[in-house]
């Protein structure tokens, strides 16, 4: 405002500046009140319509900074939403039903409807030959939010140490779904929809990474987690493919023997064609024979 206001006086100054040199040069008086007239007026429009584009332009800045702070008040709330543990499980597991929806058929996932034992229940499992693969995806991120946020290297280190203690009470947590008895695999999945987050981890945690491969629990990122389901697909369709591959061999075999069985059947078959042309023979000899004899004897009594 004070630069447009600061342009405006100069642009005012330019103008009597120029009103005083033509005034300077002119040798009649009534010419000179004239022109005097005239560029005053002149001078009163520009500075008249420099106001309304001033005014213009400030009604525009007012109502464009009126929606920066709607848009600032809409993000405070997101925030605020996100820091709610239960909507924050709710939309890691609208993340992680996505992608497995996007990768793998609906057959090989089940959603928060299997229970492993009493009162254990993961997010998702996913149906592989080897056993069930238990994932969890409400990761805590409340203190690595204020680790984040923080103004002062203290704050910064009280929010990293509760972080890391979130972290090592969730993988305690996941580790309770590996439950071969019940039919999972020996391993779990910790489902973290932050990449940053990840990456956090896995740059600055090493302790932590470790404490998680102790207790069989992988921590996934959502692009690491893609590879994981990519990969798990392929082995799945391998191994369907080893099983008909097996089922068509086993086919193969039962056709080869039953094939070996009708030669077999055709040769006796063959056999008993002969031998019975060979009787059909053998009976019409003895009939033409014995034909012949009662014909002899026939021809004794004339």
């Amino acid at each position: 405002m004070d630069i447009i206001i600061s342009i405006l006086a100069l642009i005012i100054l330019i103008l009597l500046i120029v009103v005083i040199t033509i005034v300077s040069h002119k040798g009649k008086r009534d010419d000179s009140q004239k022109i005097i007239l005239d560029t005053a007026k002149e001078i009163q429009q520009g500075a008249q319509k420099i106001s309304e584009q001033v005014s213009q332009r400030l009604d525009n800045l007012n109502r464009q900074l009126g929606a920066i702070n709607k848009v600032g008040d809409q993000i405070e709330q997101f925030q605020k939403f996100l820091l709610a543990p239960k909507t924050r499980g709710n939309i890691g597991e609208t993340f992680l039903e996505d992608m497995l929806v996007k990768v793998l058929p609906r057959d090989m996932f089940s959603l928060q409807n299997t229970h492993l034992a009493t009162g254990i229940r993961p997010d998702a499992i996913i149906e592989t030959a080897q056993g069930k693969i238990p994932i969890d995806s409400k990761f805590p991120i409340v203190n690595y939010r204020k680790f984040i946020d923080a103004q002062s290297d203290d704050e910064r280190k009280i929010a990293i140490k509760d972080f890391r203690r979130d972290i090592r009470n969730h993988i305690q947590a996941v580790s309770k779904y590996i439950l071969p008895q019940s039919g999972t695999v020996n391993f779990a999945i910790m489902y973290i929809p932050a990449e940053s987050i990840f990456a956090h981890i896995l740059e600055n945690e090493q302790g932590i990474i470790h404490e998680a491969q102790n207790k069989k629990v992988i921590i996934a990122s959502p692009n690491s987690f893609y590879y994981f389901l990519q990969l798990t697909l392929i082995a799945m369709r391998q191994q369907i493919a080893g099983k008909k591959a097996k089922k068509i061999v086993a086919g193969l075999e039962g056709i080869a023997i039953t094939a070996n069985k009708l030669e077999e059947s055709a040769e006796k078959t063959q056999k008993q064609i002969y031998n019975a042309q060979k009787n059909s023979d053998n009976t019409k000899n003895l009939c033409s024979d014995l034909i012949s004899k009662i014909n002899k004897l026939g021809e004794m009594e004339e």
